[in-house]
C-alpha cells in the first residue's frame, strides 16, 4: 500500500511508530491506541492516541474504517488473538491490510552446542514462559498469530521470520549493528519483562529475581555465546471486495 489514508496502530505503547508514520506520510490520518496512556503530549496534526482495551468492543468501526493496521511487540498482553482480530477485520476496509511485527521471546545460540540447559538465560525463558502461560496470555507466542489470523477471516497471509543476532558477535556490520542495539533492549527490557511473571505467577521474591536477572544480563552481554531469536514480520488482507486505497 503506497498511499494510506487511515491508519490504526494497536498497542502503540509510547506512540513512536505512529508519530514517525504520520510523519512519513502527511496525507494519512494516523489514530494510536493502547491501554496505557504513556504516549507524547505533543504529536503531529495528523497523528491523535486513544486510551482503550483491544480486548474489549472496538469503538471506532462505528464512525471509521482503516485501510492499515499495525501491530508490533503486543505478544503477552492478549487473551483472545482470534476474537481480537476479528474487531480488526471488522475495522479494515474491504482490501485492507494488517501488518504484524513480533519477536520469539526465546533465544538460541549459534555455538555448536547451543544454549545449555544450566544458562542463565535457558532457566530465565523457561521460567517466563511458564509464568506467562499461567496468567493466560503466552509471551513467546510469535508463531501462533498466522492461525488467529486464518481463524478470523484473513486471507493472503504472508509470513516472513528473520533470524536476529543479539550482541556484536555477527562480522557482518550490519548484523553487528543490528545486535547491538538488540542486546542494548534487552538489558534494559528485561527486568520489566520479568517481574510480573515471576512475582505474581510463580511466587519468588523481588530479591529473588534481580540476583536471576544479573546473571541474565551477563550472558547477554557475552559475545562469545553467540546469542539470536527469530522476528517475525506477517501481512494479512480483509478479503472483502476490491479496495483501491483513498476511494
Amino acid at each position: 500500500m503506497t498511499d494510506p489514508r487511515r491508519v490504526l496502530d494497536i498497542g502503540t505503547g509510547t506512540g513512536l511508530w505512529a508519530l514517525e508514520f504520520a510523519d512519513e506520510f502527511p496525507s494519512a490520518t494516523v489514530l494510536g491506541v493502547d491501554l496505557s496512556p504513556i504516549q507524547s503530549q505533543w504529536t503531529t496534526p495528523n497523528c491523535s492516541f486513544m486510551v482503550d482495551d483491544l480486548e474489549k468492543e472496538w469503538a471506532y468501526p462505528q464512525n471509521r474504517r482503516f485501510d492499515y493496521i499495525h501491530q508490533r511487540s503486543m505478544s503477552g498482553s492478549i487473551g483472545d488473538w482470534t476474537a481480537m482480530y476479528r474487531h480488526a477485520l471488522d475495522s479494515l476496509e474491504p482490501g485492507g491490510w494488517l501488518e504484524i511485527q513480533e519477536f520469539e521471546v526465546w533465544f538460541y545460540s549459534q555455538n555448536p552446542a547451543g544454549l545449555p540447559d544450566d544458562s542463565a538465560i535457558a532457566k530465565w525463558q523457561k521460567l517466563i514462559d511458564e509464568g506467562s502461560v499461567a496468567l493466560g496470555r503466552r509471551l513467546n507466542y510469535a508463531a501462533q498469530f498466522k492461525h488467529h489470523l486464518e481463524e478470523a477471516g484473513f486471507v493472503d497471509i504472508q509470513t516472513h521470520v528473520i533470524k536476529t543476532p543479539i550482541g556484536t558477535w555477527p562480522k557482518d556490520r550490519k548484523l553487528r549493528e543490528i545486535g547491538a542495539y538488540l542486546r542494548l533492549q534487552m538489558h534494559d527490557a528485561v527486568e520489566a519483562v520479568t517481574l510480573g511473571y515471576l512475582t505474581r505467577a510463580l511466587g519468588w521474591s523481588q530479591e529473588e529475581v534481580q540476583v536471576m536477572l544479573g546473571n541474565v544480563r551477563r550472558e547477554f552481554n557475552d559475545r562469545r555465546k553467540h546469542l539470536y531469536t527469530y522476528c517475525w514480520f506477517i501481512t494479512a488482507r480483509n478479503p472483502e471486495g476490491f479496495y483501491v486505497s483513498g476511494q
